[in-house]
């Protein structure tokens, strides 16, 4: 008979639920329940961050357990792990999110060798990582989704483009080529 808001995968839907006692005169009547669907969070997110490209990735594990078999074609294995699912990506239903962009997609396919990440989300930490694709360098970012237990319902996913990256991040290999060639003089003289 408390308030409770929290992430949660279903077999309905997945998304942000908001349950609300109903107490008059200290008597407890019911609860009202408010769900936010994922592609409500990611529309919402996309119009307040426009430099920003959000996704879901659902916990593979936990979806198997909740859903119909007749919902198994709604659900992807996700390109970052094995242990994820994205929700309707060909977008079947009406109130689907929207499918990857072509670098979402490219993003995801070099994340997946990214042992540190895959270590990450194995633990259910956040994290974040800087991937290059092709000479434009993108900031990923993984932020856990907790559900009643604690437990990693699933992962929000954030891709933005880095505008302004050091000097020496971008052009790494020339600096230790410079270095090396310095030093190789130092030694001859």
């Amino acid at each position: 008979k408390k308030p409770i808001s929290l992430f949660e995968t279903g077999p309905v839907v997945s998304g942000m639920r908001n349950v609300f006692p109903l107490i008059y005169n200290e008597r407890y009547f019911g609860s009202v329940e408010i769900s936010i669907t994922l592609k409500s969070i990611l529309d919402s997110l996309e119009e307040l961050y426009v430099s920003k490209e959000f996704a879901f990735m659902l916990n593979k594990e936990l979806i198997n357990s909740k859903i119909f078999a007749i919902q198994k074609h709604l659900y992807t294995d996700s390109l970052i792990s094995d242990n994820f699912v994205q929700e309707d990506s060909n977008c079947v239903l009406e109130d689907s999110p929207k499918p990857l962009s072509a670098n979402q997609i490219q993003l995801n396919k070099k994340l997946y060798k990214n042992k540190e990440l895959q270590i990450a989300l194995s633990e259910g930490k956040p994290y974040s990582a800087l991937v290059n694709l092709n000479e434009d360098y993108y900031n990923v970012s993984f932020l856990p989704m907790l559900g009643l237990n604690k437990n990693v319902e699933g992962y929000l996913v954030s891709y933005e483009k880095v505008q302004l990256l050091p000097f020496s991040l971008t052009k790494f290999d020339w600096i230790l080529a410079l270095i090396i060639v310095v030093f190789s003089f130092m030694l001859i003289f």
